[in-house]
């Protein structure tokens, strides 16, 4: 019985990890001082993911809101000749937003961490 346990735990630890580890593999980054170079430059968008009451609080200039609840719809509305960079306070709602953009056929987008 003590077998069938360890492997049971074993099993549910390797879980929890991939559920934490899954969203940040294949996600593509660019740091801040890249993204801001960018977009001064106007070659790229800049989509930030978190709600409307926490953009409101502060943001990227020129940057544009897409609440992570929404992004399925709005980011068809997007220029899709540009590059999406994709931001919230700490990234963690911006990588799940890079893997919806990459199934919606967006192939030139990334993630600014911590913007």
């Amino acid at each position: 019985m003590g077998l069938v346990t360890n492997i049971s735990f074993g099993l549910v630890a390797v879980w929890l990890v991939w559920c934490r580890v899954a969203p940040i593999i294949g996600t593509r980054r660019i740091s801040a001082e890249k993204t801001a170079e960018a977009l001064a430059s106007g070659i790229i968008t800049v989509g930030d993911v978190r709600t409307v009451e926490e953009f409101a609080r502060g943001h990227i200039p020129q940057c544009e809101s897409i609440p992570l609840a929404e992004i399925r719809q709005r980011c068809q509305r997007l220029d899709g000749t540009k590059p999406v960079v994709l931001s919230c306070r700490f990234g963690y709602r911006a990588m799940p937003a890079f893997h919806i953009f990459k199934r919606r056929g967006f192939r030139n987008h990334a993630v600014v961490p911590g913007a």
